[in-house]
This record gives structure tokens, C-alpha cells and sequence, in this order.
């Protein structure tokens, strides 16, 4: 924990804020922001696979984890918790894992320091 503050992994987030030129796309895109954006996601994710050579469904737009845990969830949260760190809630029907929402790489080393304390332990 850094100067007392909790790290908040919970919630769909950027921990850095929002960069200049997302503040620019995000006006730019008022006009079509009342559609989900099926198409530019399709074409953001070919574009990404072309890039990197590998197959569109390898491709995540997502900003978080799921990892799996021992016990209850709830008692795995608390324990998070008391560790300064606020994690996900559960995803029914994925039971047995924990939704961690990636944060600044300070941050998840914090988060990796604790959960590789919480493998000795035997509680992931």
C-alpha cells in the first residue's frame, strides 16, 4: 500500500486517466456515440492481430484478469482488502476466480507481491 491509500482493482478504470488524444477521439466520436461500436471494434481488433501476426480471436480489448482462487471469494476479498488492495466481485456462473481490473505497473506489483504471499499460504 502506498501512503495509506487503498489500490482500487475493481472497477473498469484507467488508473493513468484519460490520455490527450483519447479526451480528441472522444469528441470526434459524439456524433456516433448513442451506437455500440461493433464495427470499429471488429476493425480495431483485425487491426491489431494483422500487427502482431496473430489470429483475431487471440485478441482482448479488455483491461482485466480473472485468476483463480481457494475458498470463499468473499473471505479472498477481505483478505485483499486488509492487504490495501480492493479487488472484483463474483461473475456468476465463473466461480472459483477473481476479477482483478489491470492498474498502473506500480500498482500491479503491489497486487503481485500480495497474491504470490497469498500462494504460500494456499489461498490461490
Amino acid at each position: 500500500m502506498k501512503n495509506n491509500k487503498m489500490i482500487e482493482l475493481n472497477a473498469n478504470e484507467n488508473s493513468l486517466g484519460m490520455s490527450d488524444s483519447a479526451k480528441k477521439a472522444v469528441t470526434e466520436s459524439l456524433s456516433e456515440g448513442f451506437r455500440y461500436p461493433d464495427n470499429v471494434r471488429a476493425a480495431l481488433i483485425s487491426k491489431v492481430a494483422s500487427i502482431h501476426g496473430v489470429a483475431e480471436n487471440q485478441i482482448s480489448l479488455g483491461n482485466f484478469i480473472f485468476h483463480e482462487i481457494k475458498g470463499d471469494l468473499k473471505t479472498y476479498i477481505a483478505r485483499m482488502r486488509d492487504s490495501g488492495i480492493k479487488v472484483g466481485r463474483d461473475f456468476p456462473p465463473i466461480t472459483g476466480f477473481n476479477r482483478v481490473t489491470l492498474g498502473t505497473p506500480d500498482e500491479m506489483a503491489i497486487f503481485i507481491k500480495v497474491l504470490k504471499s497469498f500462494r504460500k499460504k494456499g489461498w490461490v
